[in-house]
């Protein structure tokens, strides 16, 4: 009998320090909450359509020394796939976890939960979770309003079949659209009745424009389809409306960033303008006599202008807006900076293909040896990463630290 005591508490024991490990490693530790807060892991697509096109886009952000590496993603269900926009993030970056609903396959009520696993920094697991219903009497065709690629300064026009089989009296009572750019109706072209299945057939055109007037650039909108349905919960259905709107210039970058240049310091950054054609600089304005710029005159599809900044005697702000006239239209870009006494330039973020070494902590990881990655705090650090912030527990040993 002792014996067998014996044997049942080892085996207990064998158990517990086998099981130990896997729970500690299915815990998300807290560190992870730099990369995406906990309050957006999850989505609530709502009501949807059969045959829709309906997706979430999860933000990850990077604001560690060292890259964060997605290894694997995994799903709970197939009727969500999953898609990492990006697998490596360096220092800043930022990349998305699309998760797709495959409406044809799958009805009614479905959830899924979508495991990022990561290697970089260190292994750690988030979970992110999408919940739906599929309704089955409800049909577009096409899935969505795909505008594809429109000219800046164009209209363009798409349409949706909308399909519904049940109640006689069922309507579409109204769109709801929070975009500007995009007119929206619902025109009937069909109501039947069908004896075989007891039930009506509606029909609906759904008429999409987009303006001439629509800013460049990719966007996703939601319209949502307001019914008549007698429940709140079935009474509002989305479609998703994409499209990208090109511009006949392209400026680069969007904002001309100086950084911290020193009094009487000069600081030389150069703007490119690419054009669907050939295209001339006419003139350039500046925001103030600290500034000069050269251009090429030439009729070209590249241009490059270079500008030169000179600090005066004065710290402070640097601000205004560059605009750049040309014969195929005008472009404007921002200007940020700062004038700065020599004692006083801040560290400022790092530029692009800059390598940073990691950060040495106070102590070392007894575990590995090694330190862990460190908050990088430059003064243009994003408002959602404060300095003060230090995750807790430091869990495993080596885990992200700030820079002090």
């Amino acid at each position: 009998m002792i014996r067998r005591i014996a044997l049942l508490a080892l085996a207990v024991a064998l158990l517990a320090a086998w099981a130990a490990p896997a729970a500690q490693a299915a815990e998300t530790p807290r560190w992870t909450d730099l990369i995406i807060d906990k309050k957006a892991r999850s989505h609530d697509f709502g009501m949807v359509a059969v045959g829709a096109d309906v997706e979430h886009r999860f933000v990850l952000y990077n604001p560690f020394v060292e890259d964060v590496r997605i290894a694997t993603l995994r799903t709970t269900c197939g009727c969500t796939a999953p898609r990492a926009t990006k697998t490596l993030l360096k220092t800043y970056e930022s990349g998305e976890i699309v998760a797709k609903l495959d409406t044809l396959r799958f009805k009614g009520f479905k959830q899924a939960t979508i495991s990022v696993v990561l290697d970089q920094p260190y292994p750690a697991e988030i979970q992110l979770h999408v919940n739906t219903f599929i309704r089955q009497d409800v049909v577009f065709q096409p899935g969505s309003v795909q505008f594809g690629t429109v000219a800046q300064g164009q209209s363009a026009a798409r349409r949706v079949a909308v399909m519904y089989a049940g109640r006689s009296d069922w309507q579409i009572v109204q769109i709801v659209s929070t975009s500007r750019q995009l007119e929206v109706k619902a025109v009937e072209t069909g109501r039947n009745r069908d004896p075989t299945y007891n039930a009506t057939q509606v029909t609906y055109d759904l008429e999409v424009a987009l303006k001439g007037d629509a800013p460049p650039g990719y966007f996703r909108e939601q319209l949502f389809l307001r019914t008549n349905d007698r429940y709140p919960e079935t009474a509002s259905v989305p479609v998703a409306v994409e499209g990208i709107v090109t511009a006949p210039l392209t400026v680069y970058p969007s904002v001309l960033m100086l950084g911290s240049v020193e009094t009487s310091e000069g600081v030389a950054r150069n703007i490119v303008l690419k054009g669907e054609a050939p295209f001339r600089i006419l003139e350039v304005s500046l925001p103030d006599e600290r500034f000069q710029s050269t251009a090429s005159g030439q009729a070209q599809a590249v241009s490059v202008v270079a500008v030169r900044f000179t600090a005066d005697q004065v710290p402070g702000k640097v601000a205004g807006k560059i605009i750049i006239k040309t014969d195929r239209g005008v472009v404007q870009l921002g200007v940020d900076g700062e004038v700065v006494r020599p004692q006083d330039k801040p560290e400022i973020a790092p530029t692009a293909g800059e390598v940073i070494p990691p950060l040495k902590s106070k102590g070392e990881s007894p575990a590995t040896g090694k330190s862990g990655p460190s908050l990088v705090p430059p003064r243009n650090r994003p408002p959602a990463v404060k300095d003060d912030t230090l995750p807790l527990p430091l869990d495993p040993p080596d885990a992200p630290r700030k820079r002090k």
